[in-house]
């Protein structure tokens, strides 16, 4: 039988199993914590019967969907940020995600002039994608198995996802827009909600979701890393239940994600070289998700496209250098509380705060976001490791224009007992950005103006609040402070570059670049029908019968 055969299948078999099978497999009588919900386990053990699955391993199947790592996966391993700009996230990713009047200035629908802020995003989002683009092939590779795409897409010869290469840069494209999807509110949204669920209770989502084609990503936390993973089948194993899944880093490999159903705790071995790692991940509820390809249907919400909304809460996203330790971030709000953030997570002492990361890695993106009422505070990068590193910063508050620096180092261990050397400054009025290292690059973003500068080592940038759609701008270094007033909505869009000459602040404006786009892609929100079975033509014999006379 094909692979299309093969998987529909198992999907219908599975759904029958979910109606009627009660499984008494090995391991029916063991006991559970006390912590543990008995009746989602009974529940759990019902989906699963006494059939063994070759292919699977030790244990009894559950649910399977027939994919395979062999012809259903890509062949190659998940990557960062490519040498190729057109296989990144670029601008024609934002328009495919958001449309083109949400991201780009109006004008003709074949170009594009960026919005400040979309600008400052992609920038943001290519730092992120270094950490790797994990989401990206899960997703993707859900989508072909259940044919909202097939490989004939991308190359005209391919037959299975596995016969893709790495090379093919409209492949490479469609992981980074997928990859994308995991920041948009409607996904984002979807992805917590499912966080507060216990991992045995996403199992038996899971189950539910594989039998029924939801094409269901799943994401696990540990340790400050995010990684996505596809799976596609669960068995149970004694007490436990094993989620069998495709993991992008190691493909080729079948991975276990192994739930305890006595602890309600997750474990998982991921892969680096060679087939797997020593280090094993862990964890409980909070710490994995589901995401189903339902939500994945564009085009999104953009939720940083335009000025933000008088009210609207404080999100500070640090991006780390794929190729250098990640740094850590400590936030003090004074009587409001902290947020720190150590080798094994987040402390977080600000009431309301909340912490979300990319699944990329552990370099990859971090974002906090505040409650709007918490308006002073400062922000320091911290290291628990000898080399220290650079992140991308960016700031987005009520009042103020988005804020992005880039070249922000680190300057404290992890554990010191203050912030003594902060990289940002929050106020009601101003934000103020501290160059402490090296020169730091901060840009600033308006309805029509991005504005940029670079503050030298020792330095510092003060940022005013928006008044009549502009801002101040000072600068204090060596020969002094000198100010500047940038003005955040032209008439036409532009750049503007400050610079220091002769110890005054001074600017010059370009306008902006259009870029050649094109119509916003549009996503299969159903499967396509099976491929017809092609069969040998086949020559029926006559015979020739004469009758007497």
């Amino acid at each position: 039988m094909g692979r299309t055969g093969r998987s529909i299948a198992t999907t219908v078999a599975a759904l029958f199993m979910l109606a009627s099978c009660a499984g008494t497999g090995a391991g029916s009588g063991a006991a559970t914590d006390d912590r543990v919900d008995s009746t989602l386990v009974t529940r759990l053990r019902s989906h699963c019967t006494d059939v063994v699955s070759d292919d699977l391993g030790e244990g009894t199947l559950c649910v399977d969907t027939g994919f395979r790592t062999d012809t259903d996966q890509f062949s190659f391993p998940n990557w960062g940020r490519s040498p190729r700009a057109d296989m990144n996230v670029s601008v024609q990713t934002l328009v495919d995600l958001f449309g083109h009047s949400a991201v780009c200035m109006p004008g003709p629908a074949n170009e594009c002039i960026l919005r400040p802020r979309t600008q400052q995003k992609l920038d943001e989002w290519n730092v992120a994608i270094g950490g790797g683009r994990c989401e990206g092939f899960a997703a993707l590779s859900q989508r072909m198995f259940l044919r909202y795409e097939t490989p004939t897409d991308y190359s005209p010869t391919a037959v299975t996802a596995s016969q893709l290469e790495r090379s093919n840069g409209r492949l490479a494209q469609s992981i980074a827009y997928w990859w994308a999807t995991q920041f948009v509110p409607e996904v984002e949204r979807t992805a917590r909600e499912s966080r507060r669920k216990s991992p045995l209770a996403l199992v038996d989502e899971l189950i539910r979701g594989l039998a029924n084609g939801a094409g269901q990503t799943l994401g696990l936390y540990w340790a400050g890393t995010g990684h996505s993973v596809t799976p596609f089948a669960v068995t149970r194993r004694g007490n436990d239940f094993v989620i069998h899944t495709y993991d992008n880093n190691q493909p080729g490999v079948r991975t276990e994600i192994v739930v305890s159903g006595t602890t309600d705790t997750w474990s998982f071995r991921p892969g680096t070289v060679g087939n797997e790692s020593a280090v094993v991940w862990s964890g409980g509820t909070g710490t994995l998700e589901l995401t189903p390809m339902a939500v994945r249907q564009g085009p999104f919400t953009c939720p940083f496209c335009n000025d933000p909304t008088p009210d609207e809460d404080t999100t500070i996203t640090v991006a780390g250098q794929a190729d250098a330790p990640p740094n850590r971030v400590m936030i003090d709000a004074g009587d409001a509380g902290t947020i720190e953030q150590t080798s094994t997570g987040f402390s977080v002492g600000i009431t309301g705060a909340t912490v979300s990361h990319a699944k990329a890695g552990a370099t990859s993106a971090v974002t906090v976001t505040i409650p709007s009422t918490v308006r002073s505070l400062v922000l320091e990068l911290r290291h628990d490791h000898e080399q220290q590193s650079e992140s991308v910063v960016s700031v987005r508050r009520a009042g103020m224009a988005d804020i992005q620096v880039r070249n922000a180092w680190s300057t404290a261990p992890v554990g010191a007992a203050r912030v003594t050397a902060p990289l940002l400054t929050l106020t009601p009025d101003s934000t103020r950005i501290s160059s402490h290292r090296a020169d730091t690059m901060v840009s600033m973003a308006g309805a029509t103006n991005l504005a940029s500068v670079t503050v030298a080592r020792d330095d510092t940038l003060v940022v005013s609040a928006i008044n009549d759609d502009s801002i101040d701008v000072s600068y204090k270094g060596t020969g002094g402070t000198s100010s500047r007033t940038i003005g955040l909505r032209p008439s036409a869009p532009m750049n503007t570059e400050l610079v220091i000459s002769k110890g005054l602040l001074d600017f010059w404006s370009r306008a902006s670049t259009a870029q050649s786009v094109q119509p916003a892609r549009t996503t299969r929100s159903a499967p396509l029908p099976p491929p017809t079975p092609t069969t040998p033509p086949t020559t029926v014999p006559t015979i020739e019968v004469t009758l007497p006379g």
